[in-house]
C-alpha cells in the first residue's frame, strides 16, 4: 500500500493529460490520460477488498451472498475483485489497443472485436465501458459508503513531552498538544 498510493497520485495526475492533447488532433496522448486513471482506478479498487479480507472485516448486512455456509463479506470482496479483474483486463486491452498503436496502422483506432454490434444495437466497446463504470466506479463508491456506516472512525492522537522532559531526559506525566 505504501508503494502503490504514490504510483495512484502519480497516475491520477497524468490524467490531466486529457486537457493537453486535443481527442480529435492526437488521440493516442488524449487516451493515455484515461489509461492513467484507468490503472489508478483499478489499482484502488484491487486494494480495497484485500485490506476487507487481510482485517477480516465481517458486514451483517452482506451475509445473504455466504447462503449460511460462507462469510458473505468475503464472497462479495473476492467476487469483486476477481469481476473487476476481468473486466479492467478488456478495458485495459482496450484502450492500450489506442494508445501503443497495436493494430500496427494509424488510421485503425479501436480493436475490431469491441466495435462490432453486441446487443441492442451497442457495441462490445460501449458494453465493456458500461462494466467498468459499475465495477471500478460505482460499486466501489456503494462500498465506501457502507463501510463508513459500519466501521468505527478512525482517530488520531498527538501526544508531545514537555520541554523540560526532553531537554532533561527525565519523563513524568505526559501533557497533551493543545492548540
Amino acid at each position: 500500500m505504501h508503494i502503490l498510493t504514490p504510483i495512484q497520485i502519480v497516475l491520477c495526475i497524468w490524467f490531466r493529460l486529457i486537457f493537453v492533447f486535443i481527442a480529435y488532433e492526437e488521440p493516442r496522448g488524449h487516451t493515455f490520460g484515461f489509461l492513467c486513471l484507468q490503472v489508478g482506478l483499478i489499482i484502488m479498487n484491487i486494494m480495497n477488498p484485500i485490506y476487507v479480507l487481510e482485517t477480516k472485516q465481517n458486514y451483517s448486512f452482506l451475509n445473504w451472498l455466504g447462503c449460511g455456509r460462507f462469510n458473505g463479506t468475503r464472497v462479495f470482496a473476492w467476487t469483486n475483485m476477481i469481476v473487476t479483474f476481468l473486466v479492467a483486463l478488456v478495458k485495459l486491452y482496450a484502450t492500450a489497443y489506442i494508445v501503443f498503436n497495436l493494430s500496427g496502422d494509424k488510421d485503425i483506432l479501436y480493436p475490431p472485436l469491441l466495435v462490432n454490434k453486441m446487443f441492442l444495437t451497442k457495441n462490445y466497446g460501449w458494453w465493456v465501458d458500461q462494466a467498468f463504470m459499475i465495477f471500478v466506479a460505482i460499486v466501489p463508491l456503494i462500498t465506501s459508503f457502507s463501510r463508513w456506516k459500519h466501521e468505527p472512525a478512525m482517530t488520531f492522537e498527538i501526544d508531545l513531552l514537555n520541554v523540560k522532559e526532553i531537554e532533561t531526559g527525565v519523563v513524568g506525566e505526559q501533557t497533551p498538544l493543545v492548540v
